[in-house]
């Protein structure tokens, strides 16, 4: 089967190279450019890929590049990402990655043959209107993954940009238009389905996976002497880490360290804290292979996102798999889209507030070590039995091979 995928998938030597040539060395990446690349990955193992990618770099000024050059990397003999060439200026990026999209999908659906299909990254109407376009025409499916509810992604910050607003302004009517457009549904949780699939298309529920000939390749860490709990994320309020923050202040957490990676709307005032709390250290924003080996070191792993706001019924946090494979337990909210199979392997977070969790990450720590230690090692097996790359990317093949 001959795959056209669109979306950000960046290997992780373009992602330094950008890194380095764009932001000054700072890393500046979204999980998004990760996760398509573990899409594009496993699917390769089964199929052949083209990959059709956005540059991972942010659109002038918030990166330094105004020109991006094409770019082609073949990274197997049965997968190329193709990065296309950008005018790196807002509204101006977004019409000619419309147009060359529109084109190559002319250029592989033009080539004829039962056996191929076009898989969306995510779903978004510049990037799904002119795949879709010229599919139809040639009677070639499209398939979408759907990592986070399309209306709601731009409610997780604060857009200051107004031509970031305008053209959201814009795209949203046209996103909503598009979303029960495809031929099926590869969904992150299973609310997105009534959300999204409004005619009914067949659908398959992957939550994620985690990229075993990545990240699990990282050399095991020891622990750290001093207990030690950990956050790797989006740094926004939205996400309660301002809760987390104040639970660190309280006194029973004095004796224990609070790790923070990443950026977010909340990191002026995490900063502020931080620099007055000698238990709350911002370490901000790294690779992941560094972070990872953080994580590793870490007593206890958080996700402190409140279940209060909508959106979190139709997400599975991005972070979640990586944090069970490395091997640290994971303390986290009850959020709705944690099927049930995770239950036994997670900690969960009842009370929301500060004091809340303070209490329940007292009561963990409290635990004997090897105790807490077999809680995440059973939960790194977990992952790596069922919810690697190979596996995940086969049923998502399955699903496309069975509904073309």
């Amino acid at each position: 089967m001959k795959l056209l995928f669109i979306g950000v998938a960046a290997s992780d030597g373009v992602l330094r190279e950008t890194m380095n040539r764009y932001y000054g060395g700072r890393a500046e990446v979204r999980p998004q450019q990760h996760f398509d690349f573990a899409v594009a990955k496993g699917l390769a193992e089964s199929c052949e890929i083209v990959a059709l990618s956005e540059p991972p770099i942010a659109s002038f000024p918030r990166s330094s590049c105004i020109l991006y050059r094409h770019a082609r990397e073949e990274l197997s003999p049965s997968l190329s990402i193709i990065y296309l060439p950008l005018v790196n200026l807002p509204m101006l990026k977004t019409v000619l990655v419309f147009l060359q999209i529109l084109l190559r999908a002319l250029r592989f659906c033009g080539r004829g043959g039962d056996d191929r299909a076009i898989l969306m990254g995510y779903i978004s109407a510049y990037t799904a209107l002119p795949a879709l376009t010229i599919a139809r025409a040639f009677g070639i499916p499209v398939f979408a993954v759907v990592p986070d509810l399309p209306r709601l992604m731009a409610t997780y910050g604060t857009i200051r940009n107004p031509l970031r607003r305008l053209g959201l302004w814009l795209g949203t009517p046209l996103t909503r238009y598009v979303e029960p457009r495809f031929d099926g549904y590869v969904f992150l949780a299973g609310a997105m389905n009534q959300a999204i699939n409004r005619k009914d298309r067949p659908f398959i529920i992957v939550e994620g996976m985690f990229d075993e000939r990545g990240l699990a390749t990282v050399k095991r860490e020891p622990k750290e002497p001093r207990k030690t709990v950990m956050y790797a994320g989006t740094v926004h309020r939205k996400y309660g880490i301002k809760a987390l923050v104040e639970a660190f202040l309280r006194p029973e957490l004095t004796g224990v360290d609070l790790w923070v990676f990443g950026n977010g709307d909340y990191l002026e005032e995490l900063r502020a804290v931080s620099a007055t709390a000698p238990n709350i250290i911002y370490r901000g924003v790294v690779g992941r292979d560094e972070v990872f080996r953080f994580e590793q070191r870490a007593t206890l792993l958080v996700n402190p996102r409140p279940t209060s706001d909508e959106f979190t019924r139709y997400s599975f946090p991005s972070k979640t798999l990586e944090y069970m494979a490395s091997g640290t337990p994971l303390a986290s909210t009850r959020l709705a889209g944690i099927p049930a199979e995770y239950f036994e392997h997670l900690y969960w977070f009842d009370d929301e507030s500060g004091p809340g969790m303070a209490r329940r990450i007292v009561e963990i720590l409290e635990q004997p070590p090897d105790v807490i230690e077999a809680k995440g090692e059973r939960a790194r097996a977990f992952v790596l039995g069922s919810k690697t790359t190979s596996i995940q990317a086969a049923r998502i093949s399955a699903f496309i091979r069975s509904h073309r």
